[in-house]
């Protein structure tokens, strides 16, 4: 289990919305965040996610530590949920990193997910 916390300012649609933002992974001793762009798609009560991040970010731990990190590397994140609540879905996804100093390596993971949404623009049911 690895808690992130993305924020974004939104440009929402009636389909389709588009946000501007950070993510935040932590494993509570350690964090890294950086910025993010996502896309999401809205039919019914499924949603598709499509998250890119990347090129710079910083990461804080105890010690205290506090280093950035620049270069040629991006996160792709694809998503799809049920959206159980208004605020809250379960859903599958998959997470892969590419760095282009490695073009032959392309980590990934699939995953199982909760999400909880605070939206509090939102009159989305």
């Amino acid at each position: 289990v690895i808690p992130n916390i993305q924020a974004y300012y939104m440009f929402d649609t009636s389909l389709l919305s588009v946000g501007v933002g950070a993510r935040i992974y932590t494993v509570l001793l350690w964090s890294f965040l950086y910025p993010t762009v996502m896309g999401e798609v809205h039919l019914g009560r499924f949603d598709v996610n499509l998250n890119v991040g990347g090129l710079a970010g910083v990461l804080m731990g105890l010690g205290p530590v506090f280093e950035t990190a620049t270069g040629p590397w991006v996160t792709m994140d694809l998503s799809a949920g049920f959206r159980v609540t208004p605020w809250f879905r379960v859903g599958l996804g998959a997470f892969a990193v590419a760095y282009t100093e490695f073009p032959g390596a392309f980590p990934y993971a699939l995953y199982v997910s909760g999400k909880f949404i605070v939206n509090p623009g939102s009159r989305r049911e």
